[in-house]
């Protein structure tokens, strides 16, 4: 990603964001009112992690899918169908695979309560119930899939005609979108909820309540690379839908927190499926007009962080659990629990991938 990404520096260190973002999420979850599982229970609790939680599952995931799709198409076109596939294959499916079936078999059998023999426990739990356990690496098993179908698509079209690519959307076109996207959302929540997680054709990890989000986004991005939005869209237009987004967060939270006196007729969680998309084009906005304003010139510590954030997000998770872990007798605060278990996480993985991609053989996955 980083050859794409290098003279859009501002776009680097926003991915930075987001992972230090992911790592802050996961570092929440024991602390909050997380509607997920967690391996790490604390007693430490705080209701004012919820804003926290709820703005980055409202667009974080989201803008990764975007922020990838938006230069898959120029690395398509230089490397070509294969050479493209080959680099997906090795930067995504090589850690996949080896989560897949050595490194989280292996920690599924120490976290196991009756342990039994290795051997044992992976043919049994893993390749004999064709269950591969993926955790946060969804995205990335996600990513590889919808790169995939890319390829496809571009097999089918044919070479793209040399033309310019849209323009960036007007205040109707993301309104019309982020309409349809709630609508969406909204329609495929009843059935399966926020949090609630499936397996795709009982191998793809889906929360399938962000789909639509999630899937919109890519394609979009695809068509923001062609187009150049990052660089186009208006500054003004980025900040308008931030504030617009914004004033509709504020006035849904109360809403959310007093749910259970609502009268039935004020579906919240219908409300907020909808919300949530103009959150997630706030963020988005925000976030891009921000920093392109302020941080489109290299720096020393783009280099230092910018190429180590793929290895930490397929890193902090097993890292954020120990440390959290290791909080669990300490009778402190929920927020600083949090604050603590995601500056050491953060300060531990960046320092460590640097040391693995000094590896040649691990300098290309990571």
């Amino acid at each position: 990603m980083a050859l794409e990404t290098e003279k859009l520096h501002f776009v680097q260190w926003i991915r930075v964001l987001l992972t230090s973002l992911v790592v802050g999420l996961h570092g929440a979850q024991p602390y909050g009112p997380t509607g997920g599982a967690w391996a790490v229970s604390d007693p430490a609790n705080s209701d004012w992690l919820f804003i926290f939680l709820s703005i980055n599952a409202a667009f974080l995931m989201g803008f990764f899918f975007f922020i990838a799709a938006y230069f898959i198409e120029a690395s398509y076109d230089r490397k070509g169908p294969g050479a493209f596939l080959k680099g997906r294959l090795v930067r995504l499916g090589i850690p996949l695979a080896f989560a897949a079936l050595v490194f989280l078999p292996v920690w599924n059998w120490l976290e196991a309560p009756t342990p039994i023999g290795f051997a044992s426990f992976v043919m049994r739990e893993s390749i004999g119930a064709l269950k591969f356990d993926l955790d946060h690496l969804w995205f990335v098993f996600h990513l590889l899939i919808y790169s995939g179908l890319y390829v496809l698509l571009r097999a089918l079209v044919g070479p793209r005609k040399d033309r310019p690519g849209p323009k960036p959307p007007g205040h109707g076109a993301i309104f019309a979108y982020l309409l349809v996207l709630g609508l969406a959302t909204a329609a495929v929540r009843t059935e399966w909820p926020q949090d609630r997680w499936v397996m795709i054709f009982g191998v793809i990890p889906s929360e399938i309540g962000h789909l639509p989000q999630y899937v919109s986004l890519f394609v979009i991005g695809i068509l923001a690379g062609r187009g150049r939005w990052f660089t186009e869209i208006p500054r003004r237009t980025c900040y308008t839908w931030f504030w617009i987004g914004a004033v509709l967060y504020a006035a849904a939270i109360p809403l959310v927190a007093i749910e259970d006196d609502l009268p039935a007729w004020l579906p919240i969680m219908r409300i907020w499926a909808v919300m949530e998309g103009f959150v997630c084009i706030a963020m988005i906005m925000g976030i891009t007009g921000l920093f392109r304003s302020r941080l489109s010139a290299p720096g020393p510590w783009l280099g230092r962080l910018g190429p180590q954030v793929y290895g930490v997000y397929l890193i902090h998770f097993y890292i954020i659990i120990l440390v959290q872990r290791a909080l669990i007798p300490f009778d402190w605060a929920a927020l600083l629990k949090f604050a603590l278990a995601t500056a050491v996480t953060l300060l531990l993985c960046f320092p460590i991938v640097a040391a693995l991609r000094r590896l040649p053989a691990l300098r290309a996955i990571l």
